[in-house]
């Protein structure tokens, strides 16, 4: 159950279907609860802006991609999921794979040159990936971490 469904079904309970009588006391304890869930919703946003951002234009994106649009959103959504489900090493080293064929297939269009597409498919390891891809998204947070 969601928040939004707990917070609907107690609503529901206490408004219409009770068997006992709601006082004043515990209207003003569901309020309370209501306005500390809607507070921490706030924070959690607040303290991610970047996050956000970054997930409204996947989230473009996966619509784009699936030719869907909000009312049909559950492939969209499932995928981002099973991407942000995936541990940050699995992350490292399929950008480190899409770098090294970004570069091996530079070279092939430039050189023609099938040994020196072979070695830059080679190029880069997962730790200086890691250690350039890490740096950038810093320099994003301190940058933009305001906004």
């Amino acid at each position: 159950m969601t928040k939004k469904e707990a917070i609907q079904r107690i609503g529901w309970r206490f408004s219409n279907h009770s068997n006992f009588r709601v006082n004043e006391k515990d209207i003003e304890a569901w309020n309370e609860i209501i306005d500390y869930v809607n507070g921490q919703d706030k924070e959690v946003l607040s303290n991610n802006y970047l996050f956000a951002k970054l997930f409204m234009l996947e989230y473009r994106e996966q619509l784009k991609r699936y030719k869907t649009d909000i009312y049909d959103d559950h492939i969209p959504k499932k995928e981002i999921f099973r991407f942000l489900d995936k541990p940050m090493e699995y992350h490292y080293e399929r950008l480190t794979e899409f770098l090294n064929e970004t570069i091996s297939e530079k070279v092939i269009e430039e050189t023609g040159d099938v040994k020196k597409f072979h070695e830059a498919r080679e190029g880069l390891t997962v730790e200086e990936v890691k250690l350039n891809i890490n740096q950038m998204i810093t320099e994003c947070l301190r940058k933009f971490s305001h906004n």
